[in-house]
């Protein structure tokens, strides 16, 4: 507790946080954690941002809609909107994970303490996305089925889109080195969304003036 009060300083006010005890069934938590507590305040500086002070002593300045960070296999982290959107540190969007009816994946739709309960799912399936480059993405791109975008590229309805046909499957099981069918069909509906921002790049491009 000590190394978050050591952070809060003249100037700023408390807005928003979360605080629990650490349970036998949190204890691997992605969430802010130590000294037996998940941990987690947002603040207002003086000049209008937010700062965001982890139970750790870690802080980092956001947007005001910011509900938690979490840790990236692998090192580094991402952050959690109160909407259930993933942010990179940066504070860049990343793409919504979709399962097969085109519909948000779960993650994206539980309560921020729901994260507790998240572990990764396979650590090498992991590394391998992060390394993977674009020309290892082709085949899957290329097998996914069409799509268009509802609303805007990351807009966090569903893309829409046809049944996943057997061979973009294949192509996302053999990029991935995994036949998880969760992995595989989030993986298939990526691409898709790929090809439709791909889509409304070119069109917007190609649209004249009014």
């Amino acid at each position: 507790m000590a190394a978050l009060a050591a952070r809060l300083v003249p100037g700023h006010r408390v807005l928003n946080g979360f605080w629990a005890p650490v349970t036998p069934a949190t204890a691997a938590s992605p969430l802010p954690t130590a000294h037996g507590v998940h941990g987690w305040v947002e603040t207002s500086l003086e000049d209008g941002r937010s700062r965001y002070i982890q139970v750790t002593g870690h802080w980092i300045d956001g947007p005001p809609d910011l509900a938690g960070r979490i840790g990236r296999p692998g090192g580094g982290s991402w952050m959690i909107t109160r909407d259930g959107e993933l942010l990179r540190e940066d504070g860049q969007p990343m793409l919504p994970a979709e399962e097969e009816s085109g519909r948000r994946f779960l993650l994206h739709r539980v309560p921020t303490n729901g994260w507790h309960q998240f572990r990764v799912r396979d650590v090498a399936v992991s590394a391998r996305l992060r390394a993977a480059s674009a020309t290892e993405l082709e085949a899957v791109v290329e097998a996914a089925p069409a799509s268009e975008l509802q609303v805007s590229p990351f807009s966090t309805w569903p893309t829409t889109a046809e049944s996943l046909p057997g061979r973009a499957r294949e192509a996302a099981a053999a990029f991935l080195g995994s036949q998880d069918e969760v992995l595989v069909t989030a993986v298939v509906r990526l691409a898709s969304r790929i090809t439709a921002i791909s889509s409304w790049a070119r069109d917007l491009m190609c649209t004249e003036p009014g």
